[in-house]
């Protein structure tokens, strides 16, 4: 491989690592969350839906 396959690859290996660590999202939840609230009750449902379709 010469001097300039070898960049090229090099810079869509970048890309395609960057593209994918945009997709990342941090997700806080405090401790001291209601269970019993419904409120609470539905975002917690969402947020496993989410993480069983990420892993």
């Amino acid at each position: 491989m010469d001097a300039a396959a070898y960049a090229k690859a090099s810079s869509n290996i970048g890309r395609s690592r960057r593209r994918i660590t945009q997709n990342y999202l941090l997700i806080w939840i405090d401790s001291n969350i209601d269970e019993t609230n419904k409120d609470c009750q539905n975002t917690l449902a969402q947020l496993r839906s989410v993480i069983n379709e990420v892993t």
